[in-house]
């Protein structure tokens, strides 16, 4: 970040400096992309006035703040400017977000062709689980769905490993 400060009608002390300085690049925790910052500081009768630029890639902020002190000026030009900031990360955000969940769901499908896919009808017997467990056992597929006789509710087991894992279906 290249960081600009100039004073005007009066003398730039380098503790003021070092503090405007500091202040402006604890804005970079908030927006990493933040490329020139400017700073005037600039003494009118007994007022004095902090007018800061932020340039981002399609974005320039500018905050303006006056007070009898030039640290507390130099706070609240900084404070303005981080709420801008803050501002448009949120409005990204939500402008974004939509965007990306699709984005995320297409990259985790796995297509299929056609010809990939065989389909067929299944009609659930009616089991107990025992029953369930033998008939799987006997049977060349990795899982049988059936219709479980103590709570009448469609069920899927199948074979994990050394065991069975068994889940309702709704």
């Amino acid at each position: 970040m290249q960081i600009t400060i100039t004073a005007r009608h009066f003398e730039l002390t380098t503790s003021v400096k070092e503090y405007a300085e500091k202040e402006i690049r604890g804005l970079k925790k908030y927006f990493e992309q933040i490329m020139i910052a400017d700073m005037i500081l600039r003494v009118e009768k007994n007022r004095n006035v902090v007018e800061l630029n932020i340039k981002v890639k399609k974005l320039n902020l500018i905050s303006k703040a006056s007070q009898k002190d030039m640290y507390t000026a130099i706070d609240n030009a900084v404070k303005k400017v981080e709420k801008q900031i803050k501002r448009y990360i949120g409005k990204l955000q939500r402008h974004h977000k939509k965007k990306n969940n699709r984005i995320k769901n297409i990259q985790n499908l796995n297509f299929e062709t056609e010809n990939d896919i065989t389909k067929s009808e299944i009609i659930p017997d009616v089991l107990t689980m025992e029953q369930a467990i033998e008939k799987l056992k006997n049977n060349k597929e990795n899982f049988l769905i059936f219709r479980n006789i103590k709570n009448e509710k469609l069920n899927l087991l199948k074979i994990a490993g050394n065991s069975f894992e068994l889940s309702e279906i709704k």
